[in-house]
């Protein structure tokens, strides 16, 4: 005689331990694996921060990740895009470098962002995360950063 089993929804401490490590899974997915979202090719660009939009190239919009931090080298979150882990930093944003050895310098620094993690960030008119100091809201976006290519650095708060 074989009994039949329920599977019931899990509750309480067993479900908050599921949706963290799904959590976990996912971004290991991303940081790990061969994803759209977020390309992984990135030479010697700092720890957590991937290319969304290699090439800098022009787009409507580039879509930021759930739960990353995005920055655009473009008004309305359009060419270059990195996507960074939350609570990574990044102290010279000029030496990340794309697939086509484009970079954030001068004119072509970052003009808007997109804050999809719960963590606060504030970033820097200087490299080093020196001079006046502005903020990433945790969840929070900008379509024209003001002072706009001013973004020099930037780490959690």
């Amino acid at each position: 005689m074989t009994t039949a089993t329920i599977d019931r929804p899990r509750t309480g401490r067993g479900a908050r331990l599921a949706k963290a490590a799904l959590a976990l899974a996912g971004a290991a997915a991303l940081t790990c694996g061969t994803s759209a979202a977020a390309d992984t090719s990135q030479g010697s660009n700092p720890p957590g921060v991937h290319l969304l939009n290699p090439e800098m190239k022009k787009t409507d919009t580039t879509p930021c990740p759930a739960g990353w931090l995005c920055l655009y080298g473009g008004f309305d979150y359009s060419y270059g895009a990195i996507a960074v882990l939350p609570g990574s930093q990044v102290e010279n944003i000029e030496r990340i470098r794309f697939t086509n050895g484009g970079s954030f310098t001068g004119g072509d620094g970052v003009s808007s962002w997109v804050n999809n993690s719960p963590v606060r960030y504030c970033w820097y008119e200087s490299t080093g995360f020196q001079g006046s100091s502005h903020e990433f809201a945790a969840f929070g976006k900008e379509d024209h950063i003001k002072p706009n290519d001013a973004l020099k650095s930037f780490k959690p708060c």
